[in-house]
Protein backbone atom coordinates (compact mmCIF):
# COMPACT_ATOMS: atom_id res chain seq x y z
CA UNK A 1 0.00 0.00 0.00
CA UNK A 2 2.88 2.13 0.16
CA UNK A 3 2.76 2.54 -3.11
CA UNK A 4 -0.62 3.41 -3.86
CA UNK A 5 -0.34 6.36 -0.89
CA UNK A 6 2.84 7.96 -2.20
CA UNK A 7 0.63 8.08 -5.47
CA UNK A 8 -2.61 9.58 -4.02
CA UNK A 9 -0.55 12.09 -0.92
CA UNK A 10 -1.88 9.60 1.65
CA UNK A 11 0.16 9.20 4.61
CA UNK A 12 0.49 5.28 5.15
CA UNK A 13 -0.10 3.18 8.09
CA UNK A 14 0.26 -0.13 6.60
CA UNK A 15 -1.09 -2.81 9.39
CA UNK A 16 -0.62 -5.29 6.91
CA UNK A 17 0.34 -8.65 8.18
CA UNK A 18 1.64 -11.59 6.45
CA UNK A 19 -0.24 -15.14 6.93
CA UNK A 20 -3.29 -12.88 8.41
CA UNK A 21 -6.62 -14.77 8.46
CA UNK A 22 -10.23 -13.70 8.15
CA UNK A 23 -11.08 -16.68 10.80
CA UNK A 24 -8.36 -17.74 12.81
CA UNK A 25 -4.53 -17.15 13.62
CA UNK A 26 -2.15 -16.71 16.44
CA UNK A 27 -2.46 -13.35 18.23
CA UNK A 28 -1.83 -10.45 16.01
CA UNK A 29 -2.33 -12.24 12.06
CA UNK A 30 -6.47 -12.42 12.89
CA UNK A 31 -8.72 -9.70 11.77
CA UNK A 32 -10.48 -9.70 15.21
CA UNK A 33 -7.10 -8.93 16.62
CA UNK A 34 -6.44 -6.11 14.57
CA UNK A 35 -10.05 -4.58 14.71
CA UNK A 36 -9.91 -4.88 18.75
CA UNK A 37 -6.35 -3.10 18.69
CA UNK A 38 -5.74 0.14 19.86
CA UNK A 39 -5.51 1.40 16.59
CA UNK A 40 -7.77 4.48 15.64
CA UNK A 41 -9.49 3.76 12.64
CA UNK A 42 -11.49 6.94 12.65
CA UNK A 43 -8.24 8.95 11.92
CA UNK A 44 -7.87 6.91 8.12
CA UNK A 45 -8.91 8.60 4.89
CA UNK A 46 -8.38 5.21 3.40
CA UNK A 47 -8.23 1.88 4.72
CA UNK A 48 -7.94 -1.31 2.27
CA UNK A 49 -9.10 -5.29 3.42
CA UNK A 50 -6.66 -7.66 1.73
CA UNK A 51 -7.45 -11.49 2.87
CA UNK A 52 -8.28 -14.50 1.67
CA UNK A 53 -5.15 -17.12 0.74
CA UNK A 54 -4.87 -18.34 4.14
CA UNK A 55 -8.38 -18.80 5.21
CA UNK A 56 -8.40 -20.85 1.32
CA UNK A 57 -5.04 -22.63 2.16
CA UNK A 58 -5.65 -23.31 6.28
CA UNK A 59 -9.09 -22.77 7.31
CA UNK A 60 -10.88 -25.62 9.30
CA UNK A 61 -14.37 -23.29 8.39
CA UNK A 62 -16.71 -23.85 5.72
CA UNK A 63 -17.60 -20.80 2.83
CA UNK A 64 -20.77 -20.14 5.10
CA UNK A 65 -18.89 -19.58 8.54
CA UNK A 66 -16.12 -17.53 6.82
CA UNK A 67 -18.96 -15.35 4.97
CA UNK A 68 -20.55 -14.65 8.44
CA UNK A 69 -17.22 -13.40 10.17
CA UNK A 70 -16.13 -11.26 7.23
CA UNK A 71 -19.55 -10.18 7.52
CA UNK A 72 -19.58 -8.97 11.13
CA UNK A 73 -15.87 -8.21 10.74
CA UNK A 74 -16.49 -5.40 7.93
CA UNK A 75 -19.28 -4.00 9.92
CA UNK A 76 -17.02 -3.77 12.56
CA UNK A 77 -14.98 -1.78 10.65
CA UNK A 78 -17.09 0.21 8.88
CA UNK A 79 -18.39 1.70 12.52
CA UNK A 80 -15.10 2.50 13.36
CA UNK A 81 -13.87 4.38 10.11
CA UNK A 82 -15.56 7.67 11.07
CA UNK A 83 -15.15 9.48 8.16
CA UNK A 84 -12.58 7.53 5.66
CA UNK A 85 -13.72 5.24 3.16
CA UNK A 86 -12.94 1.50 2.78
CA UNK A 87 -11.70 -0.54 -0.35
CA UNK A 88 -11.94 -4.42 -0.42
CA UNK A 89 -9.24 -6.08 -2.26
CA UNK A 90 -9.66 -9.38 -3.26
CA UNK A 91 -6.83 -11.68 -3.03
CA UNK A 92 -4.00 -12.31 -6.42
CA UNK A 93 -5.42 -15.41 -8.09
CA UNK A 94 -2.96 -18.25 -6.58
CA UNK A 95 -1.01 -21.37 -8.12
CA UNK A 96 -0.49 -23.48 -4.39
CA UNK A 97 -3.34 -25.07 -3.06
CA UNK A 98 -3.71 -27.50 0.06
CA UNK A 99 -4.44 -30.60 -1.87
CA UNK A 100 -3.88 -33.00 -2.98
CA UNK A 101 -1.07 -32.09 -0.38
CA UNK A 102 -0.21 -28.78 0.96
CA UNK A 103 1.65 -26.53 -0.95
CA UNK A 104 1.05 -28.58 -4.35
CA UNK A 105 1.46 -26.25 -7.39
CA UNK A 106 -1.94 -26.29 -9.17
CA UNK A 107 -4.49 -23.51 -9.68
CA UNK A 108 -6.08 -22.71 -6.37
CA UNK A 109 -9.11 -21.28 -8.71
CA UNK A 110 -10.49 -24.07 -9.53
CA UNK A 111 -9.02 -26.53 -7.03
CA UNK A 112 -11.11 -27.08 -3.73
CA UNK A 113 -9.99 -27.29 -0.22
CA UNK A 114 -10.64 -29.75 2.44
CA UNK A 115 -14.01 -27.71 3.13
CA UNK A 116 -15.55 -27.27 -0.42
CA UNK A 117 -14.47 -24.70 -1.69
CA UNK A 118 -11.89 -23.13 -4.36
CA UNK A 119 -10.62 -19.61 -4.63
CA UNK A 120 -12.90 -18.49 -7.04
CA UNK A 121 -15.52 -19.40 -4.60
CA UNK A 122 -13.82 -18.08 -2.10
CA UNK A 123 -13.38 -14.62 -4.16
CA UNK A 124 -17.13 -14.24 -5.24
CA UNK A 125 -18.03 -14.76 -1.90
CA UNK A 126 -15.97 -12.30 -0.41
CA UNK A 127 -16.69 -9.68 -3.35
CA UNK A 128 -20.67 -10.24 -2.14
CA UNK A 129 -19.75 -9.20 1.34
CA UNK A 130 -17.90 -6.24 0.02
CA UNK A 131 -20.53 -5.18 -2.11
CA UNK A 132 -23.27 -6.19 0.36
CA UNK A 133 -21.81 -3.62 2.62
CA UNK A 134 -21.30 -1.26 -0.30
CA UNK A 135 -17.70 -1.32 0.02
CA UNK A 136 -16.15 -0.79 -3.63
CA UNK A 137 -13.98 -4.00 -4.46
CA UNK A 138 -10.65 -4.31 -6.65
CA UNK A 139 -11.44 -7.73 -8.36
CA UNK A 140 -8.02 -8.91 -9.68
CA UNK A 141 -9.65 -11.09 -11.91
CA UNK A 142 -11.09 -8.02 -14.13
CA UNK A 143 -7.63 -7.58 -15.05
CA UNK A 144 -4.81 -8.59 -17.12
CA UNK A 145 -2.38 -9.57 -14.81
CA UNK A 146 -1.64 -13.06 -12.97
CA UNK A 147 -2.90 -15.80 -15.28
CA UNK A 148 -2.20 -19.57 -15.64
CA UNK A 149 0.29 -18.48 -18.82
CA UNK A 150 2.20 -15.77 -16.97
CA UNK A 151 1.70 -16.56 -13.09
CA UNK A 152 5.63 -17.94 -12.79
CA UNK A 153 6.58 -13.84 -14.20
CA UNK A 154 4.50 -12.20 -11.64
CA UNK A 155 4.65 -15.03 -8.46
CA UNK A 156 8.19 -15.87 -8.76
CA UNK A 157 9.47 -17.17 -5.70
CA UNK A 158 6.70 -19.44 -4.91
CA UNK A 159 3.73 -18.98 -7.21
CA UNK A 160 1.52 -17.30 -4.50
CA UNK A 161 3.49 -13.96 -3.34
CA UNK A 162 4.57 -11.48 -6.16
CA UNK A 163 7.90 -10.56 -6.67
CA UNK A 164 9.14 -6.82 -6.73
CA UNK A 165 7.60 -6.52 -10.40
CA UNK A 166 3.97 -8.01 -8.95
CA UNK A 167 4.09 -5.75 -5.89
CA UNK A 168 4.96 -2.80 -8.65
CA UNK A 169 2.27 -3.67 -10.93
CA UNK A 170 -0.09 -4.26 -7.70
CA UNK A 171 0.62 -0.54 -6.54
CA UNK A 172 -0.75 0.97 -10.13
CA UNK A 173 -3.41 -1.07 -10.08
CA UNK A 174 -4.75 -0.46 -6.74
CA UNK A 175 -3.77 3.54 -6.82
CA UNK A 176 -6.28 3.69 -9.95
CA UNK A 177 -8.61 1.65 -8.50
CA UNK A 178 -8.76 3.80 -5.35
CA UNK A 179 -8.91 7.40 -7.98
CA UNK A 180 -11.74 6.11 -9.32
CA UNK A 181 -13.78 4.70 -6.80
Amino acid sequence: MTYAANKLVLQADDAGIGGATIMEGDGVKNFDAQLGSSRNFSDFDVVTVMFGVNDYMNSKHTLDEVKVKLTGQLTTLKSKVAHGKIYGILPLQSYRTPLPTFWSKLSAQTTRNAYGYSMNEMMDMEKSVFESLDIPVLDWRNHEFVTDSNYDYWLPNDALHPGQKGYIRMGQVITNFIKDN
